[in-house]
């Protein structure tokens, strides 16, 4: 029995996320889909696509990753209650392969007292430079200020026990450095954390909504005033 639901935050997805999501549905998950406020036409059409097939929220404006996250506990946390395991949360931008989402579903089900991250081993010839060195830098400061290495500080694809939902949608950020602040509670609350290596893969084709500057200056504050 597949007692974990996926979560994807999308915005201005493309066409892909339909056969994406179908696939996801026929291996047995349940999928929920955080519309942050997309305004393209295309995208749009994706959703309404979606709704037929799986859960879709929708945010009125562009709120951020963290804030989508956010409100899809919310929402688990108030519909579902404790009738699933954990979620795996999984980016819109066909950078997961489903074999790598299995990976960290199978983790996750067999020990649901941990959180689960599939990391990416980077390297200069394969990874954008601006996504190089800003997970290089958080993971060098999280190391140096709490002693704790992270391979893949910003990865997307989480596996999160139901129970730790509660606490998780209290934690401050709205963009990506969510993802950072929620590693930094899980390291002060002393839960474990078990990284699981996945495929580094990056679709040139496909549009990231991470702001280089902005958002790594956002992420390293976090490790560093925290």
């Amino acid at each position: 029995m597949n007692n974990l639901y996926i979560v994807i935050p999308a915005y201005q997805p493309d066409l892909f996320l339909i056969s994406f999501v179908n696939e996801l549905l026929n291996l047995g998950y349940k999928v929920l889909v955080v519309n942050d406020g997309s305004t393209k036409e295309q995208s749009n059409e994706v959703f309404c696509a979606l709704n037929s097939v799986c859960t879709v929220l929708n945010h009125p404006k562009n709120m951020g990753k963290g804030v989508a996250l956010k409100t899809a506990m919310k929402y688990l946390l108030q519909e579902v209650k404790n009738n699933i395991a954990g979620i795996i949360t999984v980016d819109c931008d066909a950078q997961h392969l489903i074999s790598d989402i299995e990976i960290v579903a199978n983790q996750l089900r067999n020990d649901t007292n941990s959180f689960h991250l599939g990391i990416r081993k980077f390297s200069l010839k394969k990874t954008p430079f601006r996504n190089y060195i800003g997970n290089r830098l958080s993971s060098i400061i999280l190391f140096l200020k709490k002693g704790v290495f992270i391979h893949d500080t910003q990865t997307g694809l989480r596996g999160i026990p139901f129970d730790l939902l509660g606490k998780l949608v209290d934690v401050d950020g709205n963009r990506f450095e969510y993802e950072t602040n929620v590693l930094l509670y899980l390291i002060k609350e002393k839960i474990i954390i078990k990284q699981h290596e996945i495929t580094c893969k990056y679709n040139k084709n496909n549009e990231s909504h991470f702001h280089p500057i902005k958002d790594s200056i956002n992420i390293i504050n976090s490790v560093l005033f925290k």
